[in-house]
């Protein structure tokens, strides 16, 4: 937890041990992303005394900005060699079995979420980014013939739409040049000259403005405000579709094995507090008395105490199956050995996090975690 120096945790306890004659950090994951998280804990191990870092930027530079394979191996060797003890699992518990990973792929099946996700791709593509050169290294699912001919429906529904529109605005500048001509004094031969004269007029601007309409359709489909995406925010928004569309087949899944009693108890983590919601709503699971699909959740609104009393009610009654977590609450400092399956229903930004959340379940004598992963561009979203 100590990766930030500005954080309020961090900065009240470096003084505290800085003051104390011997300090030991223990940790599971030192930095759990990149080696910037590092600097925190080596100016609490007052290691500039000793020469070996006392210069933030030098080492941002060095280990951060200009990173390679040749700086990644001296940073390990350096900290290996002044002030990191390192104890690998597979040294210690040498007969811990092994993890058996499996991948489970989701298909999107609704046309407009598989329309909404070729977009995305798309504006991924346009990038210079990593994400881009990921993007166009992957050839996008071929799309079914709903998929091809969807742009073109929803073109046909807005020009559909205009019409309507167009014969409305047509018909309202009609009525109001007439009711304008009721109260001139002129004979109706000269009314109905002048109404056709003014409508004529309208008309052409009208006209106008329906062609230029039309044009702007046929070449870019209209969007709706709160869809419109760019390039930076296009990554989020995919992450978000990939929970939502996963949503229904997990909950199947998870019906599935609660109504085959040979199973035993089953971890879910997800990263989206939608996902937990939905995945509860969908299964049914419930905790009143007579439910048969009684499960704990532990996510970042679980308070401490809520939460040990969770931890020892999934490992001790047999009824209570099922345990909806979350990865970044409920992936260290959790025990949930009751379990020999974890599913991953959404992949973390961050990889450290979900391998420590397997740590939960290393003293099983078969651990099965499950990643479920959504098929929507040829394995791209992995």
């Amino acid at each position: 937890m100590l990766k930030n120096i500005k954080t309020k945790r961090t900065s009240c306890l470096v003084p505290i041990l800085h003051a104390t004659n011997r300090c030991i950090l223990l940790s599971g994951t030192p930095a759990l992303a990149r080696p910037s998280e590092l600097w925190p804990q080596l100016k609490i191990l007052s290691t500039e005394r000793d020469g070996w870092w006392d210069n933030e930027d030098d080492f941002v530079r060095k280990y951060v900005q200009r990173t390679s394979a040749i700086r990644r191996a001296e940073l390990h060797t350096m900290l290996t060699g002044t002030v990191m003890i390192r104890r690998l699992k597979h040294d210690i518990l040498k007969s811990l079995p092994s993890k058996q990973r499996e991948k489970a792929i989701i298909d999107v099946v609704d046309p407009e979420m598989r329309q909404e996700f070729h977009e995305c791709m798309k504006l991924l593509r346009q990038g210079k980014g990593v994400m881009a050169k990921i993007a166009k290294k992957h050839r996008a699912l071929p799309q079914n013939g709903n998929d091809i001919n969807q742009t073109s429906e929803n073109n046909n529904k807005e020009l559909k739409l205009l019409e309507i529109e167009y014969r409305e605005r047509c018909q309202r500048k009609y009525q109001s040049i007439r009711l304008a001509l009721q109260s001139t004094q002129t004979n109706d031969e000269q009314k109905e000259n002048m109404l056709t004269m003014y409508y004529n007029q309208a008309k052409s601007e009208i006209d106008v403005w329906y062609n230029d309409r039309i044009q702007e359709i046929r070449e870019n489909p209209p969007k709706k405000a709160e869809e419109e995406l760019d390039r930076k925010t296009v990554l989020n928004k995919m992450y978000s579709m990939t929970a939502k569309a996963k949503c229904p087949l997990i909950a199947e899944l998870v019906g599935k094995w609660l109504d085959d009693p040979t199973k035993g108890k089953l971890c879910i983590f997800a990263h989206h507090l939608y996902v937990l919601d939905e995945i509860v709503k969908l299964v049914g699971l419930s905790n009143a008395q007579d439910s048969r699909k009684r499960f704990i959740r532990i996510d970042g609104s679980t308070s401490p105490k809520e939460r040990q009393a969770q931890i020892v009610a999934f490992q001790n009654d047999p009824d209570i199956r099922i345990a909806v977590l979350g990865i970044t609450a409920a992936g260290v400092a959790v025990t949930l050995t009751a379990s020999s399956t974890v599913w991953f229903t959404e992949l973390f930004w961050t990889p450290a996090l979900m391998i420590q959340a397997e740590g939960m379940f290393l003293f099983q004598q078969r651990f099965t975690p499950v990643y479920l992963d959504i098929n929507i561009c040829s394995s791209f979203f992995k």
